[in-house]
């Protein structure tokens, strides 16, 4: 997470993070009755991904990188 934040704050002069919550980004693909939902596999490897990521540490590194760099 630190060499991503490193990478950020070097290449972009101005960085927003949004506050999304991850129980929407891991909802399982929704269907109805006569068109289910498909790919489901795919998608749970993706939910176990964005759960298992630190967002909040991402957040506070970028937040020290960019005061530290005058950003």
């Amino acid at each position: 997470m630190r060499r991503v934040a490193t990478d950020f704050i070097r290449q972009y002069g101005c960085i927003v993070v949004e506050d999304l919550p991850d129980k929407n980004m891991s909802r399982s693909p929704k269907g109805t009755v006569e068109n289910p939902g498909t790919k489901f596999r795919i998608k749970s490897g993706l939910n176990r991904e964005i759960t298992i990521q630190a967002w909040g540490i991402l957040r506070e590194q970028l937040r020290y990188k960019a005061e530290w760099a005058g950003k």
